[in-house]
């Protein structure tokens, strides 16, 4: 799959607030939307991650599922397995839940990919 890079820039914090801190860029790319599994690029490091593409803001949010120092720096994301499409929830409470579902079938993926456990 393609690869994104950008400057880290501020979200609404929204996703932090539930407990799910997110590396964003500007998406620049129509085509891209929804849940994936995937990599985050930083320093020359790279951290396995759940990616959200976000047509409707424009941004492509990265949740980091291994520890990682503080990041105000440019990143380069690749979206690698499409996990699911973008769901409205009634409930705070369903949008946790399938986040949580989401980052357990992500870990599950590179699981299968790596054959190690994150």
């Amino acid at each position: 799959m393609k690869s994104y890079s950008g400057d880290v820039i501020r979200g609404t914090g929204r996703a932090t607030a539930l407990g799910f801190p997110t590396l964003n860029i500007k998406l620049g790319d129509a085509h891209l939307s929804g849940i994936y599994a995937g990599t985050v690029e930083c320093n020359a490091i790279v951290y396995s991650a759940a990616l959200y593409a976000d047509q409707e803001r424009g941004i492509l949010e990265s949740h980091l599922l291994e520890p990682a120092p503080r990041v105000d720096a440019t990143i380069i994301v690749t979206p690698l397995k499409k996990i699911r499409e973008k769901k409205n929830f009634k409930t705070k409470k369903e949008l946790e839940e399938a986040i949580q579902e989401d980052i357990q079938n992500i870990k599950d993926f590179f699981v299968t990919l790596r054959g190690s456990v994150l």
